[in-house]
């Protein structure tokens, strides 16, 4: 691992002992471990004790399908909790290949740089030159400036990461985004324009003939058995979650078969007809991604990043838009200038919702007519709220930043959580199946990052996120398989059990990352909109209310937890080991 003081321009190696990787295993889960011990609690996440960290896991420049996944981490500037976000594309791979797990940042650079990492080799570039560039041309210098060998890869700050919105994040491959938590603002803030890697060869295995059988075997059964996935991406059931409810609609108070005109606008047949090819992430059988083409009209574009689901919920349920061809232009957008699409839909709603009921006008708007459906006004406040221009610097540190300074009542229609916006999927859904739990619901209030659809609830996904696997891959590692892929690659033999214990350990170090800034779970609260307070009167949902107390406290109690405090089981860390420093701290 490199640990890159950004105040002195010192780069250091710090050892990956077989405890903490045994333990934590990789990705957010070493991220969260290493984070822990380098700063103490209460530092400003946009000042310089704050550490950001780029972490793979153990599958990462292996020939593992899937194993592609990175995680930033460290304190959210948006929350103000611990922060993670994930990200595809071959950043993750060519980091490893490279020689390195993880990069781990501190201080403040005095001008902007980049990290250039290239097999085994570390060092800090001046990117005065590309300050103020967007996503897409930075790319392309750096790779220029490297000598255009297409293996680079790297994660790229635009220009809303540059002005510190709160929903900021770097982008990787022109398109991949580890959007959540703010991770861009605090790039930012450290006046660091790119993390760029490039290996040579792939990363060393304990067996590489059984890597190699298992990982052909593994692809051979996802092509032999292509799903929706694999036609579609993401996008492929918008229209039906519109209609069933698991999409928001109008900012969370909307029903899609009532309100939502034409929803299957958005579907996955009406996304690929756009598509002029697909696009994988470094040596995936799936190839969920895909390239589009806009050929004429006002979003004209010769080619842009497939949307997937989350941008075409934020962007298209969430604002009663259903022109196809301005999801495409505001993703577009987003990528660009490296901002959440999630937050930037859900920013766009509140935005709508307070111009329709009069609290802001076409005088605070810059001219902007925001009704619900105005596709054009939709992704000029998009723009502006990349540029932080007008409108849009108030909008772009997200609704609940914007709400407190506009105030008027507009509190109500800031659907957050610690000012986290909500991802497109509504935990009310689960209950109009028997005997489902709010699973989602749950995860969105209790997990250490709050408001992540992605969060897994079972300490098994959490292992399997922590090996920096991306779950839409879910199907080849079930059973065994996650252990013998995991053994083979490490040399050390896992179990299942090893897996709980690794889990478990993973939400702890998160959890106590959280208790240390001083929060208790009365601190996380979910929107009444969100939970059915009060419930909608039409549609799939209508009359569900959730009842989170009693669903955060049985899940608290599951996990070993003190439903009022928040803090694991003192005795339960002691036998799992490794939290020698959280016990001091916490008791």
């Amino acid at each position: 691992m490199l640990l890159v003081n950004l105040s002195e321009q010192k780069i250091e190696e710090m050892p990956l002992d077989e405890s903490l990787a045994r333990n934590f295993l990789g990705s957010y889960g070493i991220g969260a471990k290493v984070v822990y011990e380098l700063q103490g609690p209460g530092v400003d996440a946009l000042g310089p004790e704050n550490t950001l960290g780029f972490v793979t896991g153990p599958f990462g420049g292996t020939r593992v399908p899937y194993g592609i996944r990175y995680q930033v981490v460290g304190k959210s500037p948006l929350t103000q909790t611990w922060g993670d976000a994930s990200s595809g594309g071959s950043f993750a791979p060519q980091l490893k290949r490279a020689g390195y797990d993880a990069v781990f940042f501190k201080g403040i650079s005095e001008k902007p740089v980049y990290l250039w990492v290239n097999d085994g080799q570390a060092e800090l570039r001046d990117a005065s030159h590309l300050w103020g560039k967007d996503i897409f041309e930075t790319e392309d210098l750096i790779r220029e400036e490297l000598g255009g060998d297409r293996r680079i890869s790297m994660s790229v700050l635009g220009p809303s990461g540059e002005k510190q919105s709160l929903i900021a994040c770097p982008i990787t491959d022109k398109g991949n985004a580890p959007g959540r938590s703010g991770m861009g603002a605090v790039m930012g803030a450290k006046r660091l324009k790119a993390v760029v890697a490039r290996g040579s060869s792939f990363t060393p295995v304990a067996d590489e003939e059984k890597v190699i059988a298992m990982s052909r075997e593994a692809a051979k059964m996802v092509r032999d058995n292509p799903g929706g996935l694999e036609n579609y991406g993401t996008c492929g059931g918008t229209g039906n979650s519109i209609l069933s409810g698991d999409c928001p609609v109008k900012n969370w108070i909307g029903v899609g078969e009532e309100e939502f005109e034409n929803p299957h606008a958005l579907s996955g047949e009406s996304v690929i007809k756009y598509e002029i090819r697909k696009v994988t992430c470094l040596g995936c059988p799936t190839a969920c991604n895909g390239i589009v083409k806009v050929e004429s009209g006002p979003y004209a574009i010769e080619a842009a990043e497939k949307p997937e689901y989350e941008t075409l919920g934020a962007f298209g349920g969430m604002c009663l838009n259903n022109n196809l061809e301005s999801i495409i232009m505001a993703n577009d957008i987003c990528n660009k200038y490296g901002i959440d699409t999630i937050s930037a839909g859900c920013t766009v709603a509140f935005a709508i919702e307070c111009y329709e009921n009069g609290i802001l006008t076409k005088n605070d708007t810059d001219g902007l007519e925001l009704t619900w459906g105005n596709h054009a006004a939709i992704v000029a406040l998009t723009e502006k709220m990349a540029k932080r221009e007008g409108i849009g610097d108030l909008m772009a540190d997200g609704v609940k930043v914007a709400a407190e300074k506009i105030g008027q009542g507009s509190e109500e229609y800031a659907v957050h959580i610690k000012g986290q916006e909500l991802p497109m999927h509504d935990p009310r859904l689960s209950q109009t199946r028997e005997a489902q739990l709010p699973v989602l619901g749950i995860m969105y209030q209790i997990d250490a990052t709050p408001g992540r659809h992605t969060a897994p609830s079972s300490n098994r996904g959490r292992a399997l996120y922590a090996s920096g696997l991306c779950t839409m891959g879910g199907r080849v590692f079930q059973g065994e398989k996650l252990c013998e892929f995991l053994t083979a690659v490490t040399g050390i033999e896992y179990t299942e059990n090893d897996l709980e214990q690794i889990g478990e350990r993973v939400a702890c170090i998160r959890q106590a990352f959280n208790l240390r800034e001083g929060y208790t779970p009365k601190d996380f609260r979910l929107h009444g909109r969100v939970i059915g307070d009060p419930p909608l009167e039409k549609g799939p949902l209508a009359g569900i209310t959730l009842d989170m107390d009693t669903a955060t406290r049985d899940y608290f109690e599951g996990m070993g937890w003190d439903p009022e405090t928040g803090k694991p089981n003192k005795e339960r860390l002691v036998e799992l080991g490794g939290f020698e420093d959280v016990i001091a701290d916490l008791y």
